[in-house]
């Protein structure tokens, strides 16, 4: 234990002594423009952080501190394309900072690199084990987190389930972890009931959690017409989403029309008239994109990444 401590210390030791050594080398301009874009990136105002550490990394383009602020807001403002190559800069220099493997991570994920980002997880793990190093409680969370929505984006729901059993197991109160594991039940062969139950689980704890109010609005609507209260249900958690939601979503309300009476279910569309085939063809079906990960559809040209994760959408198959 004595060991483990004093190797801890030597190694903050030579953390501050590299960030000294560096801020002694660094002007003094540049240091305050990252002070500034620090604050910035605190207060949620991306585009002035961004400004700041591109000003400060003018003065000094060696600045991996700056760098990895630019990451960072370029992440959180969802311009994810200019995130990655800053990462990957910023793990050029130091490969095993934490933080920066993270956030390239949660980048490369959300722009549906899952198989790279799976690896990035798992480089956190290595890391961590070869330091002797215990990663934190929420960090493991994190981890686990990741790698079930890269295994539901890479069509492996299974997988996705164990490392959600293991997240929760951490952080048993966390009403996205069963969000997204009723998500996994359902992309195993339409487990509904039991995705039911996992939604359900997620309103217990949070009732305002949105997404799990959608998903059980859409169920009730598409796969339990034979419950006599299912109008009742798919009413009631699609109004409850779109109170909550911040995003607009066409396939819900197009449900609650139906739902409040105000337009019958679209009857399926034949091309035929009385056995014989009219001269007018069959209306061609609007085109869908899906998000690989949470599965949600969208009508092609209304957005290109999912509202809810900000995975890029795939054309679905018929």
């Amino acid at each position: 234990v004595k060991k483990m401590k004093l190797k801890g210390l030597i190694i903050l030791y030579l953390f501050w002594g590299i960030i000294l050594t560096s801020c002694a080398s660094i002007p003094q301009k540049a240091i305050q423009n990252y002070q500034k874009g620090q604050k910035f990136l605190l207060n949620g105002e991306y585009t002035k952080a961004i400004s700041s550490f591109q000003n400060a990394l003018k003065q000094a383009p060696d600045y991996v501190e700056a760098r990895m602020g630019l990451a960072e807001a370029y992440r959180k403002s969802g311009q994810l394309k200019k995130a990655i190559p800053e990462y990957q800069k910023v793990l050029n220099a130091r490969p095993r900072w934490r933080k920066a493997l993270f956030g390239y991570a949660l980048s490369l994920q959300k722009t549906g690199q899952f198989h790279h980002a799976l690896g990035i997880y798992n480089n956190i793990l290595t890391y961590a084990r070869e330091d002797g190093e215990k990663l934190k409680k929420k960090e493991l969370h994190n981890i686990y987190l990741g790698f079930a929505q890269c295994y539901l984006g890479l069509g492996n729901p299974r997988q996705a389930e164990k490392e959600l059993d293991k997240a929760i197991q951490l952080f048993p109160n966390n009403p996205e972890l069963y969000y997204f594991k009723g998500v996994a039940k359902e992309k195993q062969g339409g487990l509904f009931d039991e995705a039911i139950q996992e939604y359900q689980h997620a309103l217990k704890i949070d009732p305002n959690y949105a997404l799990a109010h959608r998903a059980l609005g859409y169920l009730y609507f598409v796969y339990y017409r034979d419950d006599k209260d299912w109008k009742k249900k798919s009413l009631h958690h699609y109004q409850a989403f779109l109170k909550l939601a911040k995003q607009k979503d066409t396939n819900v309300m197009a449900h609650l029309k139906v739902l409040e009476g105000k337009e019958k279910p679209a009857p399926k569309e034949t091309g035929k008239e009385g056995g014989k085939t009219t001269s007018t063809p069959p209306k061609a079906k609007p085109k869908k994109l899906r998000c690989p990960l949470c599965g949600r559809e969208y009508p092609e040209g209304q957005t290109k990444t999912c509202f809810f994760d900000g995975i890029p959408l795939r054309k679905v198959e018929e």
